[in-house]
């Protein structure tokens, strides 16, 4: 049985930043938004704001992760087919 991915939206982020503001760790930040731990850790990565927060950890932005998120999507583009694959 495969697991689905979700792709996180901007409430979910908004959500992510609010608990870690407070302080929760990330099994409980996991929990509550329904994802996996690496998720959490993936994402307090995209969305580092620069400094630390009040409790002294690196400081996290809903706002800046969605819009390093939006620009990885756009920077995406097409794939160019190779000679392999245009054989299978």
């Amino acid at each position: 049985m495969t697991k689905k991915t979700k792709t996180l939206t901007l409430s979910d982020r908004l959500e992510i930043e609010q608990a870690y503001l407070i302080g929760k760790n990330i099994a409980e930040i996991a929990t509550s938004i329904d994802s996996c731990p690496s998720t959490i850790y993936r994402e307090l990565h995209r969305g580092y704001a620069g400094r630390p927060d009040i409790n002294g950890r690196p400081a996290y932005s809903a706002k800046i992760a969605q819009e390093v998120n939006a620009r990885n999507i756009k920077r995406r583009g097409c794939r160019r087919r190779t000679l392999d694959d245009k054989k299978h």
